[in-house]
Parts: structure tokens; sequence; C-alpha cells
């Protein structure tokens, strides 16, 4: 009697036991779907940030349909310039992603109201357009849900389809890929879309495995409207034969380019390039007060290359005032173990 009692307590025992390892691994398994959720969805928001403008990159009398994802989760909808007799001309507030839609929670609108309805000059491509109308901001009392779907992802060409339709991302760097795809990337490519030369900190120079060439520094705003520096060199044809890294203080608003210096930092025989910027930080309570921000390319055979580490710590010993406080810092480092 007393061993039947032992050995029902024993697989009473044991069944708890299976239990509690079940759910467990229930819990684990559901835990593990879910952090895999949340990946996949940030890895999607992550390919969606920035401007994407349907039907192509150029620009012409006006912009296409264009789609602004922002990091900080809002999001704006433009309609195409072309369409003279849409009178809603862009509504904007959240966005989130789901699998491959995106849910759209509309705050705002713009509205033309009043004008009349005529024919259509030749700056659109509908047969009518509203002329002589105002533009009217509507806040909506009771957001607006919008969902649209995506598919077709890029990375290499930059374009995604939304509802079906192409959208080509406006980032700088596809601007480039096309122009050297298309052997006519040239200084003057750039300026036509956006990016201004800085003169006084562009310079004739001999760069040891580059030869003689002009480096150009110069500011083009990016898909936020945030001013940022770029660095380029320029053959004599004007033909860019190499772009550098991102500089190192572009994560804030550029504000003024203060120096540029050309120096053999490691004293490898290879000319390298010192930046010394200064930046706001846009916003906060100190948004227009400006600082400092210096930044060191170290040329390595074809390229520059841009050392967060050596820059962190010239920047955060704030050795970053003049080229000479820069380049005496630089001399007490052991810069090959950066």
């Amino acid at each position: 009697m007393r061993r039947g009692i032992i050995i029902l307590l024993f697989l009473c025992s044991l069944i708890v036991m299976l239990s509690v390892v079940s759910c467990l691994q229930f819990d684990g398994a559901n835990s593990n779907s879910f952090d895999k959720s949340v990946d996949l969805e940030n890895d999607i928001k992550e390919k969606l940030f920035g401007m994407w403008q349907y039907g192509g990159r150029s620009i012409g009398a006006g912009y296409n349909h264009i789609y602004y994802f922002n990091k900080d989760g809002t999001y704006r909808f433009q309609h195409s310039q072309y369409d003279g007799e849409n009178r809603e001309i862009e509504h904007s507030g959240e966005w989130k992603v789901n699998g491959n839609k995106i849910y759209l929670t509309v705050k705002k609108k713009i509205e033309l109201e009043g004008g009349v309805l005529s024919e259509a000059s030749g700056s659109v491509s509908s047969e009518k357009e509203i002329i002589g109308g105002e533009t009217k901001e509507v806040y909506l009392s009771l957001p607006e849900t919008m969902e649209i779907s995506i598919s077709d992802y890029n990375s290499e060409e930059g374009t995604i389809n939304i509802n079906g339709e192409e959208y080509w991302n406006l980032d700088q760097k596809y601007y480039e890929k096309e122009s050297m795809e298309s052997n006519s990337y040239k200084l003057g490519d750039m300026q036509e879309n956006g990016f201004e030369v800085i003169e006084e900190q562009s310079f004739e120079v001999e760069l040891n495995n580059f030869g003689n060439v002009r480096f150009v520094s110069g500011c083009k705003n990016n898909e936020y409207d945030i001013p940022k520096i770029y660095f380029y060199l320029v053959d004599k044809q004007g033909y860019v034969r190499y772009t550098f890294p991102e500089f190192y203080g572009n994560e804030w608003t550029f504000s003024e380019l203060k120096a540029v210096a050309f120096e053999d930092i490691n004293k490898d025989g290879l000319k390298d390039v010192i930046v010394i910027s200064e930046y706001i930080f846009g916003h906060g309570a100190n948004a227009d007060e400006p600082f400092k921000v210096a930044g060191v390319y170290l040329q390595k055979g074809s390229e520059f290359v841009s050392m967060d580490s050596l820059n962190n710590e010239i920047n955060g010993t704030k050795n970053n005032n003049s080229i000479k406080e820069v380049t005496e810092f630089l001399n007490k480092q052991n810069i090959k173990a950066f």
C-alpha cells in the first residue's frame, strides 16, 4: 500500500515538472518570436528612413508624390505638384511598420481653399489647375488612419514599391552612384543637385596616391533639410576622383567650416587631412550655441580612413580649436594604436 502511494506521488511530481518545463519552453519560444518580430520591424524602418519620390529621382519644374519617413516616428506625404486639380497639398502625422504594411496616423493636412479651376498652364500635367487659391492648415480632431503596402525593396538602387508603384530614395549617395555609372560624375552635377562648394576651404593639392587634385569642401542639406559638409577630390576635368567618408561631426547641424590642412600625421610618408568645423545642436536650450569639431582622415593606399576612436580622443580632450592644437596633440599620440 505504502509503495503504491509513493509511486503515485512520484508520478504526480513528474507531471507537474513536465508542465512547468513545457510552459517555460512555450514562453521562451514566444519571447524569441517576439524579439524576431521587433528586429524585423526595426530593420524595415531603418530602410525606409528618408525621402521617397514616385517615378524617379529627377526633379524638374516640381516634385512628384513624395513620402518623408522620419526617425522620430513622424511622416509627411506631399502630393505631386504636377496635379493642378488636387486641393490636398499634403498630409502628415505618425507612422509605424507591421509586416509589409505601413500604418499612417494622419493628424494634419494642408489644403488649397478657394480659387478658380482654369485651363492648365505648361507646368502641370493635368488638364486644369486651381488658380488663386490659398493654402490652409487643417488639424484633425479625430486623426485618420491610412494603410499602405510595401514590397520589392532594392538597397543597391534605392527603390521600393509603395502600393504597387515604384518610389526612389532621394539620398545624395544614389545621385552619386548613378552619375558614376553613367561616367558623368562631375562636380557640376552635384552643384545642380544642391551641393554648394566652400571656395575658401577648397584647395589644389598634391596627395601622393591621388596626384595633383583639387580638394573640394562643400555643404548640402540632407533629406531632413539639415546642412551637412562633404569632401571630394576632383581632377582638372571636373570629375570626382574620390569621395571622403562622412565627416565625424555630421551628426549635428553644420554651421561653418573653420580650417582644412594637409599633413603627414602618422609619419608614413603620405599626406593626411585635418578638418575643423563648427556646429550647432539645432534644438534644445542651447540650440544656436556653436561648438567646434575636429576630424582626421588618414591616407591609406587608395583611400582615406576616418577613425572614430582617434576623433573621439581629439574632441573628448578638447584639442580641437585650431590645426596647431590638433597636430601638437597628435604628435604626442601613438597613432598606430588607434
